[in-house]
C-alpha cells in the first residue's frame, strides 16, 4: 500500500507540517482570512507575519479584527496545503471556542452605537 492521496488528506492531520506561519511559508501553504460579519476574504501574506510578529507565530485556533473599513467583525483563517484541493479552517480542535477576543470587547465597550449621544 502506498501514500494516502495529498488531496484526502486534512488539514488537521497536516498540523506537524505547518504549525508556525515560517512552516507554513517554507512548505508553500496558502492562507486566507475570511470575515464572520462582512464576508471580505483576504490573502495572507505569511512571510510579512514571520518578518513582524517573529516566525514561530502560530494563526491554528487564532482570530483577528477585520481590515475592512467600518467592520467591526471578526476574520478566522484558512489554510491550503499543496496538494489540497481547498481552503479548510485552521482549527486542530472542533470544540474551540467561536467568540471574539478579549481585545475586541475592549476596544468596542467605550464605543457608542451610531446616532446615540453622550446624554443616552
Amino acid at each position: 500500500m502506498g501514500a494516502p492521496n495529498p488531496d484526502r488528506v486534512s488539514l488537521r492531520a497536516r498540523y506537524g507540517q505547518g504549525r508556525t506561519v515560517a512552516e507554513m511559508a517554507r512548505a508553500g501553504w496558502e492562507v486566507i482570512s475570511c470575515c464572520e460579519r462582512c464576508g471580505l476574504m483576504m490573502r495572507v501574506d505569511l512571510k510579512l507575519i514571520a518578518f513582524v510578529r517573529g516566525p514561530n507565530v502560530s494563526l491554528w485556533n487564532r482570530k483577528a479584527r477585520c481590515r475592512r473599513l467600518l467592520c467591526h467583525g471578526v476574520v478566522t483563517f484558512h489554510a491550503k496545503a499543496p496538494g489540497m484541493p481547498g481552503h479548510e479552517p485552521l482549527t486542530i480542535d472542533p470544540r474551540v471556542r467561536d467568540d471574539r477576543p478579549s481585545w475586541v470587547e475592549r476596544r468596542l465597550a467605550g464605543r457608542r452605537g451610531a446616532g446615540q449621544s453622550e446624554a443616552d
